[in-house]
């Protein structure tokens, strides 16, 4: 990584890292001046610590290119999501953020509301505890960006959530948005 300035994606999952080798990884990635625009740090349990680290790391250097960070299944509870959420607001080109299957509760989720992203379009929150959150939060957040993937409890599937160029706003499976979409798969 040392000798990659010109990485622009990096996807490290499930590597077992925990908080000194993600750090490692950290420092390799500042040394080699990489401006990565695509982050994929899923599976490395990151928990609270990891989400301070990568918060820090983002805000010195990659709060400009940045575009899509994907932080699934890293048992983020609801402090770790706002520390995140405090410099994500700041990422001027940020359009995806993933943070399926961790540990978000009732705060996690008020944090999602607090704290609208300007650029973001595509929100993945499935698998965090979503059924016990009040609706109109929930409601709240599908109405803040374009796509917005959570799991419905009531139809035991994934619903994505579309605003149209009008401010329509439609409601239907993934299957159905990705044929909307051109048949590109979400």
């Amino acid at each position: 990584i040392r000798a990659s300035p010109h990485l622009t994606k990096l996807i490290v999952k499930d590597g077992g890292l925990e908080l000194t080798g993600f750090e490692a990884l950290v420092e390799a990635l500042v040394d080699s001046g990489a401006q990565l625009k695509y982050l994929d740090v899923g599976a490395l349990d990151l928990e609270e610590d990891g989400a301070t680290a990568l918060a820090d790391y983002i805000r010195d250097h990659l709060k400009e290119s940045l575009v899509e960070l994907h932080a699934e299944t890293n048992t983020l509870e609801d402090a770790g999501v706002q520390t995140l959420l405090d410099i994500l607001v700041e990422c001027p080109n940020l359009r995806v953020l993933d943070l399926t299957e961790n540990l978000l509760e009732a705060d996690g989720f008020q944090a999602l509301v607090d704290n609208r992203i300007p650029s973001l379009q595509k929100l993945v929150i499935k698998e965090n505890m979503e059924e016990d959150i009040d609706d109109d939060v929930v409601e709240t957040i599908r109405g803040m960006y374009s796509i917005v993937l959570v799991a419905d409890d009531d139809r035991e599937e994934t619903t994505a959530v579309t605003t149209a160029a009008d401010g329509e706003v439609k409601d239907g499976s993934v299957d159905d948005l990705a044929g909307a979409l051109g048949a590109v798969k979400i």
